[in-house]
């Protein structure tokens, strides 16, 4: 089981867009993602 949502070297996490790590965040995650879940 990983502990973490999104894990890098720091020189790729640099030169990585915004969306790509959101994407791997919203990967990893276990939750709902809905905009009503997350402001509750």
């Amino acid at each position: 089981m990983k502990r973490e949502y999104y894990s890098d070297i720091i020189f790729d996490f640099l030169i990585r867009s915004n969306d790509e790590i959101l994407g791997k965040l919203a990967q990893g995650n276990d939750f709902a993602l809905e905009q009503t879940q997350r402001d509750a």
